[in-house]
């Protein structure tokens, strides 16, 4: 595994931990926005003091969300409805899955 691989991996690791600590926070049929996820990231970097740090860590949680989803663990929905990974686009929010949220 080269350097780079292990870089993404980690940051994927990061991303997928910042939505599901997040949404583990916000409770049960709670959602999340992908920016609050950024913005945890970019506390992560030490970057919090950056007024806009987070925006560069966006793509690293829309494809955290896209796998998450993908996997079960997380919802996807576009104006309170659950939409497939495949369709998110624009404005969306995030949630764990219900029977996620059972397991704990």
């Amino acid at each position: 595994m080269t350097e780079d691989e292990i870089a993404t991996g980690s940051r994927a690791n990061a991303a997928d931990a910042a939505i599901l600590d997040l949404a583990r926070e916000r409770g049960c049929g709670k959602s999340i926005s992908p920016a609050e996820a950024a913005r945890r990231l970019a506390e992560h970097d030490g970057n919090a003091g950056a007024t806009d740090a987070w925006r560069r860590h966006m793509p690293a949680i829309r494809r955290a969300a896209l796998r998450l989803a993908q996997s079960g663990t997380i919802d996807i929905l576009r104006k309170g409805k659950v939409i497939p990974p495949e369709a998110a686009r624009g404005v969306i929010r995030l949630r764990l899955r219900e029977i996620m949220e059972e397991r704990r």
